[in-house]
């Protein structure tokens, strides 16, 4: 990938949040440093009445000072890196330039047959996602081009798939009411009847449609005309319930689409109370990839994994050289409305319960040789994330201070207050323990800023862009009320209704 310089304003940014951290690392909450550094002391030898209150309150006022000034920073920070994004000088390939491959994904739908939401923009339905995946066969339709974007290219070869936790919606189905679990597999059924009227290219077994036993995921799958992947699911005996991979040939194409189960669930004993255990997704991951045909072209990652552990999956792929072509996410319930990219692999995922439906458009030019000669002109190594997470560092920081500051505030007040109860001293010595308490949480607190500074002050390069020629374009539109139910699957919910 090829680097951007950092924009000045941002260095100077980074220089002064790293010099705090420094500060902060280096014993911010140490009786023998950080009071001497950031923050007014409070002696040791008796001060003169209500002198350390009225210190405390001027820090309680420095601190407030501080992360105000660190919000609105951190805001420039955020608008600076999107206009970076949005300066990259590079073009998409034209349409007739290029082989089209289009993703056409959904995740995170738990068993949401209906739309959903809020009663003045409802969102969601199988009834309208039909629509709307139809739409996307005809994309020269002024229908088509209305809700899926101008601009779609008109000559694609396309795919359909989910990421996972499709069928039910709660981790904790098994323990409600008799009547709630039928409800929930009478829903998982019409999710599976709806989706067999226009069948999904490959689903990703989640967390979530494991929640009342593989038993009834296996049923589900007897009725379905789609294919049910796994590469990390077992049973205990370390067989494995459902093929790893599948691989879809459509016009030049050969597509593999591997899936990945979630390998740290909800509940510590979740895959183990239902007879099934799930293996370290990297492992997986690789020994899949050795049953792969030799001319597969693109290789597809559905991840159950959630956003953060996918993202740090795929970096170990890219360090190993492993094939991987686009990643869709489930079990985060995020909205990307551009691709979180790791090196050249674009990661989406469309939040939750069928409101929105995705499309990555895969624009491939040349002749390519296998699926780790695709390469993105639009990677985009975005440091966002990193920023994002030494934001939340300093904003446990403060919290642990502000809870601090105003345990020991009080208490000072109270020495301060003529008299003595035994309710008085009763409340001064609890005070004191949570002032213990608070301090702990302010030594581990100051050790997060600590690492979080480490990460940032990698970003003097900061920000890098694709070589390759090939493109990944994302939309991701709203399912909603002013698109057209089809008929058929409208027809199929109602049936499915009247059995709930």
């Amino acid at each position: 990938m090829s680097k951007m310089r950092v924009l000045p304003g941002l260095e100077r940014a980074f220089l002064f949040f790293g010099a705090l951290a420094l500060v902060c690392a280096a014993g911010c909450d140490s009786k023998t440093k950080s009071e001497t550094k950031l923050e007014p002391a409070i002696s040791e030898s008796a001060p003169p009445a209500g002198m350390a209150l009225a210190t405390l309150e001027a820090r309680s006022a420095m601190l407030g000072a501080h992360k105000r000034g660190f919000d609105t920073a951190f805001r420039r920070i955020e608008a600076q890196l999107h206009h970076a994004r949005q300066g990259r000088h590079a073009t998409r390939p034209a349409p007739e330039d290029s082989q089209i491959l289009s993703l056409v994904f959904s995740a995170n739908v738990q068993g949401e047959l209906e739309e959903s939401g809020s009663s003045a923009n409802p969102m969601g339905g199988f009834s309208r996602r039909h629509t709307l995946i139809g739409l996307h066969a005809k994309p020269s339709t002024d229908e088509a081009q209305k809700w899926w974007g101008r601009g779609m290219p008109t000559t694609t070869t396309s795919f359909v798939v989910d990421a996972g936790d499709l069928l039910f919606g709660s981790s904790t189905l098994d323990r409600q009411a008799a009547e709630e679990q039928k409800a929930g597999e009478i829903g998982a059924q019409a999710v599976i009847a709806a989706l067999n009227r226009q069948p999904l290219d490959a689903f990703n077994v989640g967390e979530l449609d494991l929640v009342l036993g593989l038993e009834r995921v296996q049923a589900l799958r007897k009725t379905a005309k789609f294919p049910f992947i796994s590469a990390n699911l077992r049973h205990v005996d370390g067989s494995q319930p459902f093929a790893g991979h599948v691989v879809v040939k459509r016009g030049k194409h050969k597509v593999a689409f591997i899936g990945l189960t979630k390998d740290k669930p909800r509940q510590s004993e979740y895959y183990a109370n239902r007879s099934l255990k799930v293996l370290p997704a990297l492992e997986s991951y690789q020994e899949e990839l050795l049953k792969l045909p030799a001319d597969v072209s693109v290789v597809v990652l559905l991840s159950n994994l959630g956003m953060s552990p996918t993202r740090e999956l795929v970096e170990q792929l890219n360090a190993q050289s492993l094939a991987v072509n686009a990643v869709v996410v489930s079990n985060s319930n995020r909205l990307t409305t551009s691709p979180s990219w790791v090196g050249s692999v674009p990661i989406v995922e469309p939040l939750s319960r069928g409101k929105y439906l995705g499309k990555l458009d895969l624009y491939l030019t040349g002749t390519k040789e296998g699926p780790r000669s695709i390469a993105y002109a639009n990677a985009f190594k975005d440091p966002t994330e990193r920023v994002r997470a030494y934001r939340r560092a300093w904003s446990g920081y403060f919290k642990a201070r502000e809870g601090h500051d105003a345990l020991l505030r009080e208490l000072e007040t109270l020495r301060m207050t003529p008299g003595g109860t035994s309710e008085k001293g009763a409340r001064m010595e609890a005070l004191e323990a949570q002032v213990a308490i608070t301090q702990q949480a302010l030594d581990v607190t100051s050790g997060v800023v600590g690492e979080a500074a480490m990460q940032v002050g990698t970003l003097e390069s900061m920000i890098e862009f694709g070589e390759g020629a090939d493109w990944a374009e994302l939309r991701v539109i709203q399912v909603k009320r002013g698109i057209d139910e089809d008929t058929g699957v409208r027809k199929v919910l109602d049936q499915w209704a009247a059995k709930r």
